[in-house]
């Protein structure tokens, strides 16, 4: 989950997890660096971060290199010579960020997508899908299969889901 001040990850093989780590950067953090380096505003800042690693300024593509690097060295620790997860999966807003799934399938040799919430789709913000992504799939995971969940199951957690994507939003 690549979310706005930290990015958490998960490695999970045989639907079991194996390690996780949180680290202190995400999509803003990334601005403010931009930010520091450079004198732009927030937005612009913010507006660089989005361009990743096609950002016409070095100093933000240096900045997303970093953290970049940080996040490989974080990877390859927890890969370790365990298990192996098949695939990589992203959530969060931070996948927003031109080339950084490239970027990780490149570092982990890993197929690696981002993957979106089918019931988020009707939400016309895509930034806010992508935020709301991590919470809406523990929700969904939390819930029974849609093979043996009831009428009852299924309303409850269409209500949970709109509640969750209320309040949530007002965050965002």
């Amino acid at each position: 989950d690549v979310g706005g001040t930290s990015t958490d990850i998960g490695m999970f093989a045989g639907g079991r997890l194996l390690a996780s780590h949180t680290l202190a950067w995400g999509g803003l953090t990334l601005a403010e660096a931009i930010a520091k380096q450079l004198p732009v505003t927030h937005e612009q800042a913010t507006a660089m971060s989005l361009e990743g690693s096609s950002s016409a300024r070095p100093e933000a593509r240096r900045c997303l290199e970093h953290a970049l690097r940080e996040l490989g060295d974080v990877v390859h620790k927890m890969l370790g010579d365990g298990p192996r997860p098949d695939e990589a999966f992203l959530v969060g807003r931070g996948t927003l960020i031109d080339g950084i799934a490239e970027w990780i399938e490149q570092a982990t040799r890993m197929k690696t997508s981002v993957s979106r919430s089918a019931r988020l789709h009707g939400m016309a913000d895509l930034s806010r899908q992508m935020g709301l992504g991590a919470a809406v799939g523990l929700i969904e995971l939390a819930m029974p299969s849609a093979s043996t969940a009831s009428h009852r199951s299924a309303r409850l957690l269409d209500r949970l889901l709109t509640q969750t994507k209320t309040l949530l939003t007002e965050y965002f």
